[in-house]
């Protein structure tokens, strides 16, 4: 992309955001305690009214990624809000309303709506699967696996904070642990790497620990102060097997670890899947959800991706899907004889809300 594209896309969003201000001063503006304050004059008023509006942009000074998608649902709702009111009041209701009902409305909903977004996004839940097979997989014929994907150490989620669902996760008794990409991100530091790592060097699944690589754990703007090759060597240091378009056979099935799509060298599934022994239940760990049809074709068993974090915010996992960068937003599909698993994430990308998803990680049994 070229510097002066990214130029016009910049000044194009500052637009953007100075008229999103505009609006919710103006809508500030009509609340009766403006009036009374500014005592009829029309400077004051403007200037009472810009008041929490500069609230706003000193919170995005401090916390951009909280403070921007907060202000951008307010705009929408109070709009809807404004709509819906305006309705109401040509069909004879509010008409003699004293308070700017349509104001406080969109007040109250947006907090509401987004604090229970932050309340999914801190708060992990565990979601599990049973998945049916005609295969043996194991000599007691199950086979446990414990998922997680999307953990962006350091930003939603502290490296402290996960290292504190050892238990949880010692308590599942997986017998296979799969990271299924963004495990870092740019904002993390070695010192996070070392702390999760450790946690993942107490948990000893029978068939063992295996990473794949998501868009993000290579890092974007070289913020990191540790390189891909040192997160490798700390992962297998503790125990984790990293997977770059690599098989590995385990008994009674083979688990795929494929580079993520953002790799322009990375591996047709087909090619990958002609080194597991034949008659393998194959395991496949994608991090972006979007080669479904090659994945099904190439006779994959299990498919297990993160990446969307379950949409996250409407309507971001819509514009995926219908724009063709994710085949699913979020769960369980089966196309043919595969069967697909998206999971929402353990956590986030620095956008600590999570209103059209919670987070998670995810217990998948296969069951004879």
């Amino acid at each position: 992309m070229s510097s002066s594209t990214l130029l016009t896309g910049e000044i194009l969003l500052g637009l953007i955001v100075l008229a999103i201000l505009y609006y919710l001063s103006s809508r500030f503006r009509r609340f009766a305690l403006v009036e009374r304050l500014s005592k009829g004059r029309r400077g004051r008023k403007w200037l009472i009214s810009l008041v929490p509006v500069a609230a706003m942009l000193i919170w995005g000074l401090f916390d951009l990624a909280a403070a921007f998608p907060a202000v951008i649902n307010l705009a929408v709702i109070w709009m809807l809000c404004d709509l819906l009111f305006a309705i109401l009041r040509k069909f004879g209701a509010f008409r003699t309303a004293v308070l700017y009902l349509a104001g406080v409305t969109a007040l109250l909903t947006t907090a509401v709506y987004l604090s229970v977004g932050y309340y999914n996004a801190k708060h992990v839940r565990r979601t599990d699967y049973v998945i049916q097979t005609g295969q043996e997989l194991d000599e007691d014929g199950d086979l446990r696996i414990l998922m997680f994907a999307d953990s962006h150490l350091g930003s939603v989620l502290t490296a402290e904070r996960f290292a504190s669902f050892r238990d949880k996760f010692a308590e599942e008794e997986p017998d296979l642990l799969v990271i299924v990409g963004d495990f870092v991100d740019d904002g993390t530091t070695f010192a996070d790497v070392q702390t999760a790592c450790a946690m993942l060097s107490e948990l000893n699944p029978k068939y063992g620990k295996y990473y794949v690589f998501g868009n993000h754990d290579r890092g974007y703007f070289n913020g990191n102060d540790f390189t891909t090759s040192q997160l490798i060597r700390e992962l297998e240091a503790n125990g984790v097997t990293v997977l770059q378009d690599e098989v590995e056979q385990l008994p009674g099935f083979a688990l795929v670890g494929r580079e993520d799509k953002s790799r322009m060298s990375r591996r047709s599934i087909d090619k990958l899947l002609e080194q597991a022994e034949p008659d393998s239940y194959t395991i496949v760990l994608n991090h972006q959800p979007n080669d479904y049809a090659a994945e099904a074709a190439a006779g994959a068993d299990l498919v297990l991706s993160g990446h969307t974090h379950g949409g996250q915010m409407l309507p971001l996992g819509l514009i995926g899907l219908w724009s063709g960068a994710n085949d699913r937003e979020y769960g369980l599909e089966r196309r043919g004889g595969t069967t697909f698993i998206v999971s929402s994430g353990i956590a986030d990308w620095e956008i600590p809300y999570k209103t059209g998803a919670f987070s998670e990680y995810v217990v998948i049994d296969l069951v004879k």
